[in-house]
């Protein structure tokens, strides 16, 4: 087993005692930050196979989602804000790219892609989700990205349907 392999099996036990209500959204996600920082995985800078980019997606994605609740804290300065709000940006954009490039190693064959309904008024109409797999274990991403929902229309993948996500639970509770 790859050390991959080993992140994904243990991110899946986080996942599940998050499903339990053993944790909550915040404690969840450190402890995947947690995870990916304790794995000593660095990101792949040319990623050779999806599992490489879906690697490079969650660990960027945990590092834009703790750093991004670092903006929320009470009393924080302004410099350590604009740092953290630049920092998240970046992290963001690298999920993106992972993903993309994951999908591009599909062929943008999926089995589908929408915007989901959030309590969010600024993600409402904007954050798509894409399923790789209609099976219960098949790989979920959610991207902003213009670029790549642009793409997965172009590949007729992508419905204009607004749904709920298949993590809407998770998607719309606050850390």
């Amino acid at each position: 087993m790859t050390q991959i392999q080993k992140y994904f099996d243990k991110r899946q036990l986080l996942i599940e005692q998050y499903a339990k209500g053993d944790t909550d959204k915040t404690e969840f996600l450190q402890q995947n930050l947690d995870l990916v920082r304790g794995m000593n995985i660095k990101p792949f800078i040319n990623a050779q196979t999806t599992e490489q980019c879906l690697y490079n997606y969650q660990y960027y994605n945990a590092f834009a989602k703790v750093t991004k609740s670092m903006c929320g804290k009470k009393n924080i300065s302004q410099k350590k804000l604009l740092a953290y709000a630049n920092k998240t940006k970046y992290f963001y954009i690298k999920k993106d790219n992972a993903a993309f490039q994951a999908l591009v190693m599909l062929n943008f064959k999926i089995y589908k892609a929408y915007f989901i309904k959030t309590r969010s008024k600024k993600l409402s109409g904007r954050l798509c989700e894409i399923l790789t797999d209609d099976k219960e274990n098949g790989i979920v991403l959610h991207t902003t990205n213009r670029k790549i929902i642009s793409l997965l229309r172009e590949h007729n993948v992508f419905s204009e349907k607004t749904r709920f996500s298949v993590i809407d639970e998770y998607i719309n509770q606050n850390y």
